[in-house]
Formats: C-alpha cells, sequence, structure tokens
C-alpha cells in the first residue's frame, strides 16, 4: 500500500519542482549527430568496419611481403 502512494508523491513532487528526468545508458536521448557519432565508434570498437578491415589486410600483406624479402635475402646470403 505504501508504494503506490510514494510513486504518487514523487511523480507529483518532479511536476511540482520542475526537475528535469535524466535517463542515463542506453536510453538516453541525445542530439543526432551525438548519437550518429556513438553508434559508429561503437561498430568499429565491436564489430569493426570495412576501412579498419582493409586497413588491416593491407598492413598484414605488407608485413608478409617484407618478411618474404627477408627470408628470399637470408637464402642468398647463405647460398654464397
Amino acid at each position: 500500500m505504501l508504494s503506490p502512494i510514494r510513486t504518487l508523491f514523487h511523480q507529483l513532487h518532479k511536476k511540482l519542482s520542475g526537475v528535469p528526468t535524466i535517463i542515463a545508458g542506453r536510453w538516453k536521448m541525445e542530439e543526432p549527430h551525438v548519437a550518429m557519432r556513438k553508434s559508429d565508434w561503437s561498430t568499429e570498437d565491436h564489430c569493426g568496419c570495412d576501412e579498419m578491415r582493409n586497413r588491416y589486410l593491407h598492413e598484414k600483406d605488407r608485413l608478409e611481403r617484407l618478411i618474404h624479402l627477408h627470408i628470399m635475402a637470408e637464402d642468398k646470403k647463405d647460398r654464397k
């Protein structure tokens, strides 16, 4: 019985005092550009994106070529 009275008093107090309701976490409403930026960041952090994947693959290919060239140079040196 006390809980509904308490809830009613709390709601009445918020309306009369003009205290804004603050919602935190994923339900927080933000300006569209802020929400889009957060969405992009979370996508990159958790899923990756094409740009990040392409950079990774390019760097991986470059390192593999350098390793291959190093091995070939070592083999030439050993043959002499």
